[in-house]
């Protein structure tokens, strides 16, 4: 069972991966945040295995949100964002996928 934790600003967003993420027996949804601090306190209490991690929100951007939990506590980062610019720092990181808004769900599976 993989636990996953969605970090994302927007509401739809959110909903999004989650319903992309139904009925699959192997996932646990650890928790779902609205902002950098509320994350980086539920990945600290709740450490999941995979994060679905928006990049651009208000307070703590999800880059550094990653920067902020010592590498060896950073759980796999898929990174969710409309701008390409940000992949660099992303995979500096350790993301292991960047995928852009609005997400294809083909590429999703992937």
């Amino acid at each position: 069972m993989i636990r996953i934790a969605i970090v994302d600003d927007e509401p739809l967003a959110r909903q999004g991966v989650m319903s992309r993420l139904a009925g699959r027996d192997d996932v646990h949804v650890t928790g779902q945040y609205a902002d950098g601090p509320a994350a980086l306190d539920g990945l600290r209490r709740l450490p999941p295995d995979l994060v679905f991690l928006d990049v651009q929100m208000p307070g703590l951007d999800g880059l550094d949100l990653l920067a902020a939990l010592p590498a060896q506590d950073r759980p796999l980062a898929i990174l969710l964002t409309a701008h390409a610019g940000f992949a660099v720092r992303a995979f500096a990181l350790g993301a292991v996928d960047y995928l852009l808004k609005p997400i294809d769900d083909a590429r999703f599976e992937e």
